[in-house]
């Protein structure tokens, strides 16, 4: 490596580097290209440097540290402390400790959790970093048990160790005495050191690499060069990605954020990182070069045809399909940050620049400085990041490649970023040029669609691939067959819930005969199942839409409940479906106390017919009598003063946007995955439409549910944020479980016992709740239970309230009940009781410790009488070993056949509050 390196270094001129022989190198085209070749490191905005820095002192220091001065960025350009002046204590700790077999350089803490994260108890490192205060840089990492310690090293500022006790004269001295004698470094968390982990591959040793053309391409936190990796004998050629210092950011951390991502990547279209220079003084991200540069320069300086454009474009967005299946959003992609490989067969674009790359469901403390002309109307308005988002970059970036890098939106300037962000929601969308060929115009016009639930899913597919689903395909030269660009709404199922159906332009003179649906000789009216009824309706949102007074769907009893405290006199409009197909405008009225329905006489065409006389609209009608104070109706001669306020549950559909159709189904509704928009901030929500289902009203279902739900204030029952009341169909928007259900989040990771009793301390507190309200669930499962991960530990809440009711409510019907879950006395007589609830939840304590194994499984009987007499016989559930002695003795007592023995919540609260202060 020596001689190596002093060979190349003794070269003056680029020519004689070209001498060298092929075997001491790999990949060696070093040219005068190099010259041209544009790295853009990060987005490409400018930085203030006038920015005032601050200086992070640790806590308790050491009488001996001597306090360091504050300085300006424009003096520090080569500094690996952010906001600091050059720590000379660190690099004195680095001179120290280079030879030390435990000393592993610059590590911030998670890259040593990671490193020691599989390694036994006792194995440590030591490591500097700038997390623990500029004055105390140095830090030994433990694993300690299954967790990973991390300790701050009292030392001084001439090398001085100190302990509780004692003081020692070096680092190696401290960590030397107590592997020997075993003593804890720490009282309050008694870890022992045993032997130092090894290093990894990517902790890469400075002296093997060499820095040739340096500044090679500049962004705003780092400067790439090109150089050498020496490995394996081998001259590599690499880009040197080295942070700047930049007052406000710690630019090294963003170094190391970027590489543990790109660790965990494994892509062809995705940049590959060798390591970091865990050793040097400023850490630097060594990375694959890239030969032919940036894309955009790529484009700019050369020639490319139609075939090598979407060849490219199919190699992006197999990097973005790669990204979400790891659940990642890259959030910069445009052609500045990819970079093109060119070898003796091929040419290949690679995404690059991952700083602003993210997990979907992180949370960030700060919005992130993001790239104008690139980003998403969401993004930019209220800093909300989807995959969607990411589709409209690539959008752009398609742009870009067929328009050989022309700047997006060149023709217009902005002052700001709600400037363009207005721009945008104007309509505004990037010039669709000549050379642009027709169906990619399509394809991007598509991405950059306002909506982010209209831009698809972009995946790239080979052609023999099966061509069921609607496609888009590319083929302008030829040989391009071998793939095409799919561009496809995930559910190809007709989506009510964010489209009306228009109304027939010939409307029938006569209201049309609807054959009744009867069961048991009563007719029962279902949700939109009439195509008369959805065009009258559709009818009367449109007519009233803007009307102060129209409510959209309501049923009566949420009419009365909103109109419940109001004077005599206000009113409100609302469509049902409660009285008939043809007659679906009430007009509810506060009127002597009580709420009065009225259903307004409406014609097809929508003509209002009143008691004197008729009326062109609804409208007409309810102003004529605000005006004149006539009575509508003889009976009750109630008068209409003014329109009721909208509740704070009613929501406009224009603030739901649904991104994922279908992530959740059930008997009687599907959910879909979107935002809720709130004070202008996009909400995370579960939005629920009811599907069509013969016999069963799954609207007034869905409005019941919310009902009950509204009076529900429990940390551990889901919580709903309103309905939709003026859509075509009503959705009911919930708070979003980001972990899904828990049958499905048991069945795909493995949990602890602890955590197991923590969900159903959870899910008993939740009936506990419900027994206090006087309510029962008749529907506990764990496919009925929506995990929610939080930042301190993940949370269960009970869901799906659909066959909920107060205990001493009569039903008409018989529920629909799940025949597994049921206790015998439901099951035979159509019991319910908090008795019945307890039966279900101990056969909920029985999935949660068998990982959600189906119960019964052994058993083939489907039909109600039959299993019923099964349990009868002294049949109960499988008590498999993994679940523990005292967990089955509590679901053998909820799962007794006699009610009386199954106890009460209470007791099973207390059960489980001693198992778990046991754990």
């Amino acid at each position: 490596l020596e001689d190596g390196c002093s060979r190349l270094l003794s070269e003056s001129t680029m020519n004689n580097l070209k001498n060298i022989h092929e075997e001491d190198y790999v990949g060696w085209s070093y040219d005068e290209g190099v010259e041209d070749t544009s790295y853009e490191a990060e987005n490409d905005y400018n930085v203030d440097e006038t920015w005032a820095p601050e200086t992070t002192l640790y806590e308790n220091q050491s009488s001996e540290t001597e306090t360091e001065d504050e300085i300006t960025a424009s003096n520090c350009a080569d500094l690996t402390v952010y906001r600091t002046k050059r720590n000379p204590i660190r690099e004195f700790y680095r001179n120290v400790l280079c030879n030390e077999t435990f000393f592993h350089g610059y590590l911030p803490l998670q890259d040593a959790r990671e490193i020691l994260k599989h390694q036994p108890s006792g194995h440590f490192v030591v490591h500097i970093t700038n997390e623990c205060g500029f004055l105390n840089p140095v830090v030994l990492s433990v694993k300690h048990y299954a967790e990973v310690v991390h300790h701050a090293m009292n030392v001084g500022a001439l090398g001085k160790c100190y302990t509780t006790y004692k003081a020692f004269d070096s680092i190696s001295q401290i960590i030397a005495h107590h592997v020997a004698s075993g003593e804890f470094i720490d009282d309050r968390i008694n870890f022992r050191l045993i032997t130092p982990a090894d290093f990894c591959d990517w902790q890469i040793r400075t002296e093997n690499v060499l820095t040739i053309k340096k500044d090679i391409g500049q962004g705003c936190f780092s400067n790439v060069s090109f150089g050498f990796h020496f490995d394996k004998g081998k001259f590599i050629e690499a880009a040197l990605k080295c942070p700047k210092e930049i007052a406000e950011v710690d630019t090294v951390e963003m170094i190391y954020t970027e590489h543990r991502i790109l660790q965990q990547l494994d892509c062809p279209y995705i940049i590959k990182p060798f390591g970091i220079t865990v050793f040097a003084e400023i850490p630097m991200m060594v990375m694959k070069y890239a030969n032919g540069g940036s894309l955009e320069n790529y484009l700019k300086n050369h020639s490319t045809n139609i075939k090598r454009k979407i060849k490219f474009c199919l190699q992006i967005a197999s990097a973005v399909q790669y990204l979400k299946r790891k659940d990642l959003i890259h959030r910069d992609i445009a052609a500045r940050n990819c970079l093109v490989f060119k070898s003796s067969d091929k040419i290949t674009a690679k995404l690059s620049d991952f700083n602003l790359c993210k997990e979907i469901y992180e949370e960030e403390k700060e919005s992130p400085c993001i790239s104008l002309r690139w980003s998403a109307p969401e993004s930019l308005g209220e800093c909300m990041w989807s995959f969607e988002s990411d589709l409209w970059m690539f959008g752009v970036l398609m742009w870009e490649l067929f328009t050989n890098a022309l700047y997006p939106h060149d023709k217009n300037s902005f002052e700001s970023t709600e400037d363009f962000w207005s721009y945008l929601m104007e309509g505004n969308t990037l010039e669709m040029l000549p050379e642009i060929p027709v169906a990619i115009q399509t394809i991007i016009l598509r991405l950059n669609s306002i909506n982010p639930a209209k831009r698809g899913e972009l995946e790239t597919v080979n052609n023999n691939n099966n061509k069921r689903l609607p496609q888009v395909r590319c083929r302008y030269d030829k040989g391009i067959d071998d793939s095409f660009l799919l561009l496809r709404i995930q559910s190809s199922m007709e989506k009510p819930v964010t489209r009306v159906k228009p109304m027939q332009t010939n409307q029938p003179s006569q209201t049309e005969k609807v054959n009744p649906m009867t069961r048991n000789e009563c007719p029962v009216l279902t949700a939109c199942r009439s195509t008369v009824n959805s065009v009258m309706r559709e009818l009367y949102h449109k007519q009233l839409a803007n009307e102060s007074y129209f409510h959209g769907y309501l049923t009566e009893k949420d009419a009365s409940e909103i109109l419940k405290y109001k004077p005599n006199g206000w009113f409100l409009v609302h469509t049902t479906n409660e009285r008939g197909d043809l007659k679906p405008v009430v007009l509810s009225v506060k009127y002597n106390g009580e709420v009065v329905h009225h259903v307004l006489n409406v014609g097809l065409l929508g003509k209002c017919f009143g008691r004197t006389r008729v009326f062109d609209s609804v409208p007409e009608m309810i102003a004529h009598h605000m005006e004149s104070g006539e009575f509508i109706d003889d009976k009750i001669k109630f008068q209409l003063i003014s329109a009721a306020n909208y509740s704070d549950w009613q929501i406009k559909t224009e603030k739901t946007v649904i991104i994922r159709e279908d992530i959740a189904r059930g008997s009687f509704a599907k959910v879909s995955f979107g935002f809720y928009i709130h004070n202008r901030n996009y909400n995370e929500a579960a939005i629920k439409c009811p599907i069509d289902v013969p016999w069963i009203d799954t609207v007034g279902m869905m409005y019941t549910e919310h009902r009950l739900l509204q009076q529900l204030d429990c940390p551990n029952i889901v919580k709903p944020f309103g309905i939709t009341v003026f859509a075509e169909i009503p959705m009911m928007v919930m708070e979003y479980a980001s972990g899904g259900s828990l049958d499905k989040c048991l069945k795909r990771s493995p949990m602890k016992v602890q955590r197991k009793m923590e969900f159903c301390l959870q899910i008993a507190s939740a009936l506990k709740y419900l027994k206090r309200k006087k309510l029962i669930h008749r529907n506990i499962g764990a496919k009925n239970c929506l995990l929610f991960k939080g930042f301190k530990k993940p949370t269960v809440k009970l869901s799906d309230f659909n066959l909920c009711k107060a205990v001493s409510e009569v039903e008409k019907d018989l529920p629909s009940i799940p025949l597994y879950w049921s206790a015998p006395e439901s099951l035979g007589e159509g019991m319910w009781s908090y008795e019945s609830d307890l039966w279900m939840f101990g056969v909920l304590m029985w999935e949660i410790f068998t990982n959600a194994l189906h119960p019964h499984d052994n058993t083939n009987i489907e039909d109600t009488e039959e299993f019923c007499k099964y349990l009868l016989e002294g049949n109960t559930l499988e008590m498999l070993p993994v679940i523990p002695a005292a967990i089955q003795t509590i679901i053998l007592r909820l799962n007794s056949i006699n009610p009386a023995n199954r106890g009460n919540v209470e007791t099973v609260l207390k059960e489980l509050n001693d198992l778990l202060s046991e754990c």
